[in-house]
């Protein structure tokens, strides 16, 4: 015979362990907000916010950095199956970004008519680096609303066979993103940029 108190239409039934809702897989990040920040310390690249393309993938390096323990660099395309030859690294701003700077670093080892280091944004050229050999800050202006952000580097862009030697101090691209890497404008000391 039971002991429990009968349930009536005004009493709740008693408490019996529930299995919890189930909750759905953390969100991937495919684009990066205005007060989001990052960086190649992970050491993992590409990851969900950033994709590379092209002849050749960029890698993550821990060799040659700015800041902390690790930056990215361009592929070697010397022995790319045809020229020109060109890797891109790309990241993408959101939907709701409301415009501002990126800020980054960069060294862009590289020379005509050998190789040459182009940022694009949106597909319209908006920097080229050439000759720079040793870590040099930048900063690109980038629109409210989805853009996207592409490094690209060229090898043998006007496609001369065969290309003068290059020096032996070219190394190709590196890049490591400051401590912000996408800040408002006029918001700079908010987000710590």
């Amino acid at each position: 015979m039971s002991t429990s108190a009968p349930t009536t239409p005004d009493t709740p039934p008693p408490k019996t362990a529930t299995t919890p809702p189930p909750t759905s897989p953390p969100k991937t990040r495919t684009c990066i907000s205005a007060t989001e920040t990052e960086n190649f310390e992970s050491g993992v690249f590409p990851n969900s916010l950033w994709k590379t393309g092209g002849d050749g993938a960029w890698e993550i390096d821990k060799g040659d950095t700015y800041e902390g323990r690790y930056s990215i660099k361009s592929p070697d395309l010397t022995e790319a199956p045809s020229f020109p030859a060109v890797s891109t690294a790309t990241i993408v701003t959101c939907d709701n970004y409301l415009g501002g700077t990126m800020k980054l670093n960069v060294k862009a080892s590289v020379l005509p008519p050998a190789d040459v280091f182009v940022i694009y944004v949106d597909g319209v050229k908006e920097m080229q680096l050439i000759d720079v050999n040793d870590w040099t800050s930048i900063e690109v202006d980038v629109p409210e609303g989805r853009h996207e952000i592409a490094f690209s580097y060229q090898y043998n862009v006007f496609n001369v066979i065969p290309l003068p030697p290059s020096p032996p101090n070219r190394e190709g691209v590196y890049l490591a993103m400051s401590k912000c890497l996408l800040c408002l404008h006029g918001f700079h000391e908010m987000v710590r940029c």
